[in-house]
């Protein structure tokens, strides 16, 4: 073998191998979609459980709804970098809270409802926990929720006044890969 020879085998060689450590990264974050996927699934299903508790006035059920969010928010937490950890320690943060009544578990639903619509919005739900998501506002409590039916459930006015509020925005689910 010529020199000239050798030369384009040991580059052919160098560039084969840069090509895999600079791909590295990128199946890497695949391998890591899936459970992040699950876990943001997992959030939505619990935080729909919430939603619907406080619609129909009640806060039974919502402390453990509670306790699953914040379980799946500290893996995803754990298992994710950038912005979605950030988004993932706030709903842990904020699914902490101590609920024991109706009031507190509003009190305590205004800030987790924020975080969980920033993290659909980062990462989307799949369609097998909700085919659609409506993100409503509530002028009377100057706050906003997800809900899968159209038709709105108010979750800071329950019976009262459930049908306040306004839909701002539909948030569609994940992509099947």
């Amino acid at each position: 073998m010529n020199l000239a020879a050798r030369h384009y085998v040991i580059f052919s060689f160098i560039a084969v191998f840069a090509l895999g450590l600079l791909s590295a990264p990128i199946f890497a974050a695949d391998d890591k979609e899936p459970a992040a996927q699950g876990q943001i699934d997992a959030i939505v299903k619990s935080y729909l459980v919430v939603q619907k508790s406080l619609a129909a006035d009640k806060s039974e059920g919502v402390s453990d709804a509670l306790a699953k969010i914040h379980t799946a928010a500290t893996a995803l937490s754990e298992s994710s970098d950038g912005k979605l950890k950030d988004q993932a320690k706030s709903i842990a943060g904020h699914s902490d809270a101590k609920v024991k009544d109706l009031k507190s578990a509003r009190a305590a639903f205004k800030p987790l409802s924020a975080d969980v619509i920033a993290l659909v919005q980062l990462m989307p739900q799949s369609a097998e926990i909700a085919p659609e998501l409506y993100d409503v506002n509530c002028p009377m409590a100057k706050a906003n929720w997800l809900q899968t039916p159209k038709d709105i459930t108010n979750p800071y006015m329950g019976k009262e006044m459930l049908d306040c509020g306004s839909i701002e925005k539909k948030i569609t689910p994940a992509e099947k890969k």
